[in-house]
Parts: structure tokens; sequence; C-alpha cells
């Protein structure tokens, strides 16, 4: 019962805590930066000022992440778990895409609350389950209960966690690992089958909760856990991996229904070589990793980095600011390295070899192309780990006991705080003398790497310098608050070492300064954007016109060189449109091959954009057709609508027909004489043997993401093509009876229907996600029948 209550009482008081930390959101304040999108996306931009932004680093969370879950939210609460999202590429199966996480466990609340509510309760529950995960997994560990939970509060509000705390792969996968651990190591010392359950269910969520790259992380920590831990009872080194494989295995079952679609999707992304798939594009000298190794210190000194709403750091050394973000506050920085000084008294090998592979790997291997800097995530876990075992044992010694290690140790911290401060005040006696130079290159950098320059005026380029040489200055409050802290908890430790200080006093200073450095890296690094000034994706006439008469055709925005930001790919899921184009780290076979960004004469082609049921052509005022087949439609602002006289209908009757090998197809569509009257089919499609030209109609009665109802009428057997995306899990009903689908014109959907006057459904229910779902729910059941068993044995 005490055991409950502390957990309890701990729960209640993190939500508390977290809650207070992120109060700002209770006071009408947006937690993304929709201020962002405002400013510097067209034509919203129009109506605000230019490039305002807190914070311009993490934009895609305007342009991906809001949308992500926009669209989860609309398809769950339908019941569509397994959804289609027509609005992007000519369509693609969202469901299985992890970088939107759908099946996070706490997304639960999308269902119960209104969106921007959900989207801040998300960002609360993930960092609640954060800290009673480490919480609980500590208490474990037999470390005290205050020490156990101010590593908890660390571990829920480290800056990793904040700087990608809107992007939720990372704190999706990483809440649960503590949880994941206390599993494990139950099982080593109980052998209770439960707990080799739990260990699978905790991964499972880590897996649902992370993105590709965030889940290897997870399983890298936890194999290196699992092999270099030495546990009081010997395990061989084969027993650990069989073991560890098992749980694997078993977490893969259980998250199955995620997983299969998943696999489905890579297998039709990389068999057909269109992958997009990216990785870090920079490659790095060895000067260079060495000058990125020393941005290191940001983890005891996050100020070094300087102001993010600055110039990007990454035009000087590639790198951006929050790939090293790894601070968890001084004091447990200190106790950790006061650890590996002292590692043969603690049993902690396992720990530092996981901080010594996050650290080595993307920084000093080519693996950082795949990593990056976010692999210190692991470092985190670890550091905060460590920092509660040397607490505690502090904790046991006498009050007046002297450390000559630690206060060696406390010295040289001083010592580099010294270096730092003597390096900010050269900077600043140089930002003195030579501002104007500065200020020149800074600009002189800033025009050369910004392409959009018609969208920063003279003011925000003055205010970029202004705020880029402040982060530097001794007369920021942020440094110079940062500084003194730093100093001051310093000086903390120096006492302590020397017995000047009793361990309940030494404790509380440390836990003091812990919580008011994490607030403020969260209230520095976080835009708590004013709903008020910048609403939630506003329409506008122009949005409002394309909502009103688009219906079941396909818009492309034509994005020249003066206006690349404009209507950017994605947002359409929240105002529902349906873009030719649209970002995805992974894609298979889509629309996208023929519109890539980078192919300019193909986004401008009325001929090509018609074949895939492109109506609406939205461009600048400055932007000249070359050609007759466009008609102006509407105006507003600098913007006009195009109407496009060479579409397609979105589905069509066809006669005519070219049999052609699929990896031909895209030769004949781009061939400028190809106009769509004819419809290219594979070899192997079943061929009509009647040359009569067609006699009849097809219309779309109703089109819902997972389902589109058409009614034809036909003279004689022909083809029906639905420009839409071919993909595996889309099933086609004439009169209810199925029929088979082929892939048409590259990627398109095509049928054979009878003559006369019928009714076709396409559905989207994939085979894979019920195949998964049934492989779940059988090894969920199969592992809860076994605990029952067990028990009443």
């Amino acid at each position: 019962m005490k055991r409950i209550n502390i957990y309890l009482i701990s729960f209640i008081l993190y939500s508390l805590l977290i809650s207070g930390v992120f109060y700002p959101i209770f006071f009408n304040k947006l937690l993304f930066p929709n201020d962002f999108g405002m400013t510097y996306f067209q034509p919203f931009s129009n109506n605000y000022s230019k490039v305002v932004s807190y914070n311009h680093y993490i934009n895609d969370v305007f342009l991906q992440f809001v949308p992500y879950r926009y669209t989860m939210q609309k398809s769950f609460r339908e019941f569509n778990f397994d959804f289609w999202n027509p609005n992007k590429c000519g369509g693609i199966p969202q469901y299985c895409i992890t970088y939107a996480t759908n099946f996070e466990i706490t997304n639960f609340v999308y269902l119960l609350f209104p969106f921007k509510f959900a989207w801040h309760l998300q960002i609360l529950l993930q960092c609640i389950i954060s800290a009673m995960a480490m919480f609980s997994f500590l208490l474990y560990l037999k470390i005290n209960n205050k020490i156990a939970f101010l590593c908890g509060f660390a571990f829920s509000l480290n800056s990793m966690f904040i700087s990608y705390l809107s992007y939720f792969y990372i704190a999706g996968a990483f809440c649960w690992v503590p949880f994941l651990l206390l599993s494990y190591e139950k099982y080593i010392d109980s052998g209770e089958l439960k707990y080799f359950f739990a260990s699978s269910l905790f991964l499972g969520l880590s897996m649902l909760g992370g993105f590709i790259q965030s889940i290897f992380f997870v399983i890298v920590l936890f194999i290196l856990y699992a092999v270099t831990k030495k546990n009081e009872t010997e395990i061989s080194i084969l027993r650990k991996f069989k073991l560890i494989f098992s749980i694997f295995i078993l977490s893969l079952l259980l998250t199955a229904f995620m997983w299969i679609p998943t696999i489905e999707y890579f297998i039709q992304d990389f068999a057909k070589g269109y992958s997009r798939f990216e990785g870090n594009v920079y490659h790095f000298t060895f000067y260079k990793r060495l000058i990125m190794s020393f941005l290191t210190l940001s983890f005891a000194f996050p100020e070094i980095m300087g102001d993010f709403r600055g110039f990007d750091i990454r035009r000087i050394l590639d790198s951006f600011p929050n790939d090293f973000h790894a601070y968890i506050g001084l004091p447990l920085l200190i106790l950790f390295v006061y650890a590996i000084i002292k590692h043969k008294k603690y049993n902690i090998r396992h720990w530092l070899i996981i901080a010594a592979v996050s650290l080595v790997l993307p920084l000093f291997t080519p693996l950082y192309k795949f990593l990056y800097d976010r692999f210190f995530i692991l470092y985190i876990t670890a550091a905060i780990v460590v920092g509660g075992i040397v607490l505690n044992d502090f904790i046991n010694r006498e009050s007046n006991n002297k450390d000559d290690k630690l206060f060696k140790l406390s010295r040289s911290v001083l010592i580099v705080f010294c270096i730092v401060l003597f390096v900010f005040v050269i900077v600043n006696i140089f930002f003195y003398f030579y501002e104007k130079n500065i200020i020149d290159f800074l600009r002189s950098k800033m025009y050369g790497s910004i392409n959009q320059r018609n969208l920063y005026n003279e003011n925000w380029f003055n205010e970029r310098i202004f705020l880029t040489l402040n982060g530097y200055k001794l007369n920021n409050l942020f440094v110079l608050g940062g500084l003194f802290l730093n100093l001051f908890i310093i000086i903390i430790f120096i006492r302590y070492s020397k017995g000047n200080l009793k361990f309940s006093h030494f404790f509380w200073f440390i836990a003091l300064v812990t919580f008011i450095q994490l607030f403020r890296f969260v209230h520095f690094w976080t835009p708590f954007v004013d709903t008020t000034k910048y609403p939630f994706y506003p329409e506008n006439e122009l949005v409002q016109y394309l909502q009103k008469n688009s219906k079941f055709e396909r818009i492309e925005v034509i994005r020249n060189d003066k206006i690349k930001n404009f209507l950017p790919g994605n947002i359409e899921d929240i105002y529902m449109l349906q873009f030719i184009d649209g970002y995805e780290g992974i894609l298979p076979q889509t629309f996208y091959n023929y519109f890539q960004p980078t192919d300019k004469k193909n986004l401008s082609d009325p001929r090509l954009l018609g074949l895939f049921n492109v109506k609406y052509l939205v461009a600048d005022s400055s932007f000249i057709f070359k050609n007759n087949f466009v008609e102006k439609f509407y105006s507003y602002q600098n913007y006009i609508v195009y109407k496009n006289n060479l579409v397609r209908n979105r589905v069509e009757l066809f006669n005519k027909v070219k049999f052609v090998p699929l990896r031909d197809m895209d030769n004949f569509i781009l061939n400028n004489n190809f106009t769509g009257d004819t419809l290219l089919l594979e070899k192997s499609t079943p061929r009509l043997y009647h040359n009569n030209s067609n006699s009849g109609y097809a219309n779309i009665k109703s089109y819902r993401n997972n389902s589109v109802k058409i009614n034809y009428y036909s003279k004689y057997s022909a083809y029906l093509k639905l420009a839409d995306v071919y993909y595996p899990g889309w099933t086609a009903t004439i009169d209810g009876v199925e029929t088979q689908i082929y892939k048409a014109n590259d990627c398109m959907r095509a049928i054979i229907v009878p003559p006369g006057n019928h009714n076709v459904e396409f559905i989207f229910k994939p085979f894979v996600f019920k195949l998964g779902m049934i492989i779940s729910f059988i090894t969920l059941f199969s592992i809860v029948i076994s605990i029952i068993f067990i028990k009443n044995y």
C-alpha cells in the first residue's frame, strides 16, 4: 500500500510540475510554430509581418506533424484505422507511414478531445509517462524516492525531448524505455514469465511511438544494456542474445498490425526504385567533425549554441542546433562525469558503454548520415540513471565527509566555466571592435544561403543578425542567467566536496537548479504562439475558393523561384484539398514520380497535369504559361487560379487501349503526343475483343478517403479508369460483386466493366492490416491466457 501511495503521489506531483512548466498552453497559447507558417508561407504571409517566428528550426511541425495528426484524428473518428490519404501525391496509405506514429498509444486523446486540446494533452502525457517510467526504474534499483523523483523529472524534460517535442517520435519511443528495462530486470531477477511479456509489451509500445530511426535507437540501447550489464546470476552471452531476440520477436508480433503494412509499403517503395528515404546528405571532413565534437560543451552550457532565432549555425558547421541538445542540467552532468572517474565503485559499466557508443558513432564515424546527433538520447538516458546512482551513494555518507575526487572534478568544471566565460568576454570585445565586419559577413552568408530572399525584408535580416550576435552577448539575460546558475551550482559542488554542506541542503540546491535550468530551456526553445494573433491554419479567400470549386479534381501549385514557399505540400490535409504533390520521406510509385519539385517543366505542363486530373493551377501573377491550354479563372491578391482545359476526368470509360510493358509506360506518358485518349495497360491485362468506340459516361457519386462510389453507363464492355494511385489493399465491386483491379497509365487503377448502367465502388480494406490485427490479437490473447494459467497453476 505504501508503494502504491508513492507512485500515486509522484504521478500527481509530476502532472502538476510538468503542467506548470507548460503553463502558457492554459492561457490561449499554441505549442507549435504556427507563427512560422503564417509569416513564411504564402498566401498567409501577405497578411502578417515577414518571418517573425519564434522558432524557425521546427518548421516540419507546421508542414508535416500537425497535418499527420489532423488527418489521423479525422480518420480514427470515422473508425478508419487503416486509412488512405487521397490529398497528396495521388493517394498514399498513411496508416502505415511511421513518420506519423499513427498507433502511438497516447493518440487515444484525439478520439476524445478537439484537436488543439488533444495536441497539448498528448505532449503532457508523454512527458508524464517519461517521468513515471524513469522514477519506477530507479526505485527498483533501490534509489531514494526523492532522488528518483528528480531524475524522472530531468528525463521528462531533457533538451532532446523538448527540441523534438512536437515531432513526437523521440519522446514517443523513449518514454517507455525505462519501463522496458525495469521489466527486463524483474524477469532476470525473478524468472517470472509475466515480466518477459511486459518487456515485449513496452518494447512494442516504443515501436508504436517512434519513427524507424528512433526505434533503432531503442533497440540498440536495449541490446547494449542487456549484453553488457553484469547480473548477480551469471547468464551467458548466447542466452542473453536468445532472450533479447525472443523479446524482440514477441514485440513485433504484438505490433504486427503496424509492421506488416509498413513492410509492404517499404517493399512497394524499394522494389520499384522510387525511394526518397532521406538520410543526412552532408559529408563531414575530420576537421569539421573535430569542431562539431566541441559542440558537446552545450551539454553543460547550452548558451554556446547561441540564439536559435538567429542565423542558422548549420551554414557554418553543417549542424542543426537542436541536434546538439542533450541537456539534463549541469548537476546531473557533473555527477555523471564523477561516476566515470570512480566507475570501479559503481556497477555502471553498461551505462558508460551505452553513453560512449551514443557519442562516438554519430560524431566520429560515417554513421552520422543515418544516426544524426539524435542518437545522444542514449547518452541522456545513461547520464540520468548514473547521476541518480551517484546521488544515492552520497545520501548514505556522513554530511561532512570530504571527497577529493569530487573536489578536483568541481574545480576542473570551474576552470572549464572560466574558459567559457573568457571566450564569451573575448567574443564580446571582438563584437565591440569588429561588429560591422561581422554583420557584413553574416549578411553575405545569409544572402548566399537563402534562396527565397523576397520573403525576407531588410528588417528581417537586421533582426536575425541582431539575434545572432545578441545570443553571445553578456548583457543577454539568458546567457548571463545561465552562466550565473552554472557558477552557483559549481560552488555548491565545491562546498559539498569539502564537507562544508550537508547532503540534504546539497540535494535541494541541485534539485532547484535542475528544475530552473530545464524550465528555462523549455521556455527558451518552445514556441508558445498566441492564437489570437496567429490562428490555427486560417482560411483565406483563395483557399475557400479552391475548397468550393475543386470537388473531385486535383490542384497543382506552380512554385517558381520567387514563390517557392507558396501553399506548401501537406497542409492540404488541413484544408481537405487534393494536391498533386506533397512530402513524405518514403513514397512508393505515386504521381510524385512525375511532379517532383525539380521537374520545372512537368510542374507547368497542362497536358501532363491534365492526365493526372489536375484541373486547377495556382500560380503567382508573374508566372506566364507558354501555351493557350489554360485560362484565368480566379484571382486573389497577386495569385491567379487557372483552369486547365486539357484535364482528363477523374473517372473515364475506355475502349481504345494500348498494351505495353510496365517499364515503358512512363515514356509513353511523358511523350508530348500522348493525350490520354488511349488507356495504357500491362500486357498481362485481359483484352476486350471489339473495336467499338465507347458510348457512355461515368460519374463519381461519393468520394471519401477509403471509399469511392461511381455510377456509369456503357453501351459496350469497357475499361473504367480511376485516376488515383494503384496500391495493394484496394478492392473494386460492380453492383456488389468483386472484380479485379489492374494497373493503368503506370500508376492508376482500372477495372473491366460490363455494358449497361451499373454502380462501382472502390474500397480500401488492406488485407495486410487485417492479417496484422489477427496476429497481434492472437499474440496478446495468448499472453493473457499464459499469465492466467501460470498464476492458477
